[in-house]
């Protein structure tokens, strides 16, 4: 049985399992690893516990990403402060990871595909509309203010994937 708070696990199997996960995801960094038991997860249930799960897989993946949106934007505004234009980019690739990590639902093959495949299609999404606004914003930062430095940043920043091939996981039988 998988513990909040502690060393990973066995990969939860009850309701109450999967909540205390929950509970643990929302607010801890998760690793690979993390992932990797994830998908070794079941979940015994009728319709209704079913029902009631995604829509829990759902609030979960809104809280974090929410947080770890808000780390982000506090970090990154405070590098663009005190105009540490060289952390920017590591920066972008750890939001990258973290964004990966939200994705942990991906080879939960207990879930239906289709609730898979819509839930990485919103995150995509959500994903990609953040970046675009946020990268419009520093573009103009960074001509605005004749930054070099930031739009050097920013090159490096747009060729970071925070996608690969949409559903790629997905596509098993």
């Amino acid at each position: 049985m998988l513990k909040v708070g502690t060393a990973i696990g066995d990969p939860p199997r009850t309701y109450q399992e999967w909540l205390d996960c929950f509970a643990h995801m929302k607010e801890s960094k998760i690793n690979d690893e993390y992932i990797e038991m994830l998908s070794k997860a079941s979940l015994v249930s009728n319709q209704q516990m079913s029902d009631k799960f995604q829509v829990h897989i759902v609030k979960l993946l809104n809280d974090m990403l929410d947080v770890r949106t808000k780390i982000f934007i506090k970090e990154l505004n405070l590098l663009l402060k005190v105009n540490d234009i060289v952390d920017v980019v590591a920066l972008f690739k750890k939001f990258s990871k973290e964004i990966k990590h939200c994705l942990f639902f991906n080879n939960m093959e207990f879930m239906p595909v289709s609730f898979r495949k819509e839930l990485f299609t919103s995150v995509e999404r959500q994903t990609n509309e953040f970046l675009q606004k946020l990268l419009k914003h520093l573009s103009t930062q960074a001509l605005e203010t004749n930054n070099f430095e930031l739009e050097d940043a920013l090159f490096q920043i747009r060729r970071i994937k925070f996608f690969t091939s949409p559903n790629a996981s997905l596509e098993k039988p």
